[in-house]
């Protein structure tokens, strides 16, 4: 943590970095910027902050900074909850310029994710996510992080 992350990923790709051990308490405080815009229409740019179950993503909750279409004028923000590798749920939260830098913080606690975007009141969310760590990911694009301790 403390440190500026620069993540790349092709058209249709995904590139994800994990930014600490696995534990039942922690939290993550970044900002994020897309710099880069390479979606195809299955696999929109991203840019995601969250914490993972286990080696793999297929268990986890990610905050979500996405261009939907190669057109939008904005970004759109929101989070996800993937169970065993499919969505199990997913919020919209607020509209984005594309330039935006967008500061996002996430803690975890037991289950208990509580997501914060900018100066926006909290939002709580159950999961049944027990042990995680906490890590940052891009699909079809560039995006810069900004990881605060």
């Amino acid at each position: 943590f403390g440190a500026t992350l620069s993540l790349s990923a092709e058209p249709g790709k995904y590139n994800a970095k994990t930014l600490g051990p696995h534990t039942v308490r922690t939290m993550i405080t970044a900002t994020i910027q897309l710099t880069g815009f390479r979606g195809i229409k299955a696999w929109p740019a991203g840019a995601y902050v969250g914490f993972h179950e286990g080696e793999d993503r297929n268990n986890s909750i990610q905050f979500v900074l996405m261009r939907n279409t190669d057109t939008d004028p904005q970004l759109a923000t929101g989070y996800r909850i993937l169970h065993d590798g499919k969505e199990f749920a997913v919020r919209f939260i607020k509209w984005a310029p594309l330039e935006a830098y967008t500061k996002v913080e996430l803690s975890f606690d037991n289950g208990l994710v509580v997501l914060r975007v900018g100066n926006s009141d909290p939002i709580k969310i159950k999961t049944l996510l027990r042990k995680v760590a906490p890590y940052a990911s891009v699909s079809s694009g560039s995006a810069n992080f900004v990881i605060s301790p």
